[in-house]
């Protein structure tokens, strides 16, 4: 297991996280009301999975730490998606190039009260972001 650091904690979320896709891009903005105050942004590139479980319904090992992206590249989820995504695609010799030069990750992030989401993709980054989600619902 490998983190990665974020730009803003993700415990004193006020108005987010806010998820929309582009394509096969997803991103996930949130905001903080700490020290820097603003909105941060997370992006994962080619995803082929999202889970979004509810505050609720979490479980310990959806819980964890504030400031950072867990990212793994090989965990039971990570090989239950491959083989299910075989099964189906029934690999090509390009399909099994294309995988070995990007290959997918199982990445976990956790919002403390609000919910966990569980990406799997070939790459992620994060920034602070420079405005407001366009997409947030402001009625």
């Amino acid at each position: 297991m490998q983190t990665m650091r974020l730009p803003l904690p993700t415990n004193h979320v006020q108005r987010g996280p806010i998820l929309w896709f582009q394509g096969n891009t997803l991103f996930v903005r949130y905001d903080s009301d700490v020290e820097p105050v603003g909105w941060a942004e997370v992006r994962f590139e080619n995803v082929i999975e999202l889970i979004y479980r509810d505050s609720s319904i979490c479980t310990p090992e959806d819980i964890l730490g504030n400031d950072y992206l867990v990212v793994e590249t090989d965990s039971v989820h990570l090989r239950d998606v491959h083989t299910r995504r075989n099964a189906y695609l029934v690999p090509t010799e390009f399909e099994m190039l294309k995988n070995a030069s990007a290959p997918m990750k199982h990445y976990r992030l956790y919002f403390d009260d609000v919910a966990a989401i569980e990406v799997v993709a070939t790459s992620s980054s994060s920034k602070m972001a420079t405005d407001q989600p366009i997409h947030e619902d402001t009625s």
